[in-house]
Order: C-alpha cells, then structure tokens, then sequence
C-alpha cells in the first residue's frame, strides 16, 4: 500500500473513532496516533502532502489514487467543501476536456505554452479568497 492511501486510511479510521469516542478515550488517542504516524511517514522525504478530493476521486499531487476511487470518505469530504483550488495545466488543448474541466469548477485551464501572468493570476485569486 502506497504511503498516501495509508495516510487516508488511517485518516478516514481517526475521523470515524473520532466520531465515537470522547476527547481522551483510548481507542480515539490510538487512533489520532496511528494517523500522526502515517503523516510523518508520508513527510519524511521533506515534501508537503496534497491531496485533493474531486466527485469519486482521490488525487495526491499530480496524480489520481485509482485504488481510493469511489473512496467512501473522498465523497464526504467533498461535500463538507473540504477542497483546493484547481488549476488545469495541458500540453494537448481538448475542447472537451476544457469544458469538463470549466464545468468542474477549475480556476484555471491553460494550454502550454503559456505566459507566468495566466498561471499567477488565478493563484493570487485563489490565495486571496482562502486568506
């Protein structure tokens, strides 16, 4: 099991024990534990984890978590609105792709080659919103 999916799961474990057992229980402290574990595993090498959550899928990074597709807990955390702002970046324009992309709430679809400026406003936008 990759390093991310462990991390998810023992998320999505601490997140359930969380909703059953009070502050300070044993079961709920082992399991916040178990998470804090998987999250030191997944930081080592020095990168941030980024996971994003879209409809029935699970992306970390760049790329889709297909074995967390139709992830019970992806949908949930969707529908708490717990999201980040995407920005689709292609080297092959589609216009279906760009209108799935559009419809799926994207900030920004830019085709390479592309100018600093199209990639910076959007990011500006977005972290502003967030502030």
């Amino acid at each position: 099991m990759s390093e991310p999916i462990a991390f998810l799961n023992a998320f999505a474990h601490a997140l359930s024990v969380m909703t059953l057992y009070p502050e300070g229980h044993p079961s709920r402290e082992s399991a916040i534990d178990a998470t804090y574990e998987q999250l030191s595993d997944l930081t080592s090498g020095g990168q941030r984890p980024s996971f994003t959550f879209l409809d029935d899928e699970v992306i970390y990074g760049r790329e889709a978590l297909r074995d967390l597709k139709g992830w019970p807990w992806g949908r949930r955390l969707t529908a708490a609105g717990i999201s980040l702002p995407v920005i689709y970046i292609t080297g092959n324009d589609n216009p279906a792709v760009r209108t799935a992309a559009l419809a799926s709430g994207c900030i920004a679809y830019l085709t390479k080659p592309f100018a600093a400026k199209s990639l910076l406003e959007p990011v500006y936008k977005a972290s502003a919103s967030m502030a």
